[in-house]
């Protein structure tokens, strides 16, 4: 299935139709999408996708570092010894802290401005310290769940390779002026490796730790329902106020 997945992906790709589709949506979305400076287009697009990781996938990060956390400090005794776990486990609670602090309104999660529209040039230089501080983040994310995957479920890279699917699919999107112009109905892949990870991640908890269940359980629900508000606001938003 994945030769057969692979391959399909190559014939699309290199198809004659496809790169026809491609240079009229280029013409038509970011003409500059192919001619821009390489250092550009790769800034361009790694801001891009950071912004879609932290400021588009709802409560699925904040969710996903609080179980990590949690996880690490049931288990202390185990990471107690473990500098890096300590590190990861300051600086998931310091980034979730940041992320509910800079998601104030329902209806737009936007933690901090990672100036992602296309072709701006002489960027803010605080917008750096945000830009390597949350790569900073998402790299202490795959280190948290190597530590729980290590430690707890046994198969060490599983949880870490799940989440770098996450990253990549994420990432497809600055492939193509396209899927640039289709904003976040491109994360609903991700969106859905997020959630998977999660549920991981809560299996562990309520199987290993029957006390902490209902916590667990209700944080879910209550992040569930918090993203199905902001994703109905931004779907009803645009039609409000028309006749039907």
């Amino acid at each position: 299935q994945s030769a057969i997945t692979a391959l399909a992906s190559a014939i699309s790709y290199l198809a004659v139709g496809n790169r026809k589709r491609l240079a009229a949506e280029t013409a038509h979305y970011i003409p500059d999408f192919q001619s821009a400076p390489i250092l550009h287009r790769i800034e361009w697009s790694y801001r891009w996708l950071i912004d879609a990781l932290i400021n588009h996938m709802g409560y699925i990060m904040p969710t996903l570092w609080i179980l990590i956390v949690s996880i690490i400090l049931l288990n202390w005794k185990k990471f107690n010894s473990q500098i890096l776990s300590k590190v990861a486990v300051v600086s998931l609670t310091v980034a979730t802290a940041l992320y509910f602090r800079g998601s104030s309104s329902i209806d737009g999660l936007n933690v901090f401005n990672f100036y992602v529209k296309w072709g701006v040039e002489g960027l803010p230089k605080i917008s750096y310290l945000y830009l390597i501080f949350w790569t900073i983040i998402l790299a202490l994310t795959v280190l948290g769940l190597y530590f729980v995957s290590k430690e707890q479920l046994k198969e060490r890279w599983m949880l870490p390779a799940i989440f770098m699917g996450l990253i990549v699919s994420a990432g497809l999107m600055t492939m193509s002026p396209t899927m640039y112009a289709s904003g976040e109905r491109t994360m609903f892949l991700p969106a859905t490796i997020g959630i998977v990870i999660i549920t991981l991640l809560s299996g562990y908890v309520i199987k290993n730790h029957q006390n902490y269940k209902l916590v667990v359980v209700t944080l879910i629900v209550s992040f569930a329902s918090i993203n199905y508000l902001i994703l109905a606001t931004q779907i009803v938003t645009p039609f409000l106020g028309y006749p039907f």
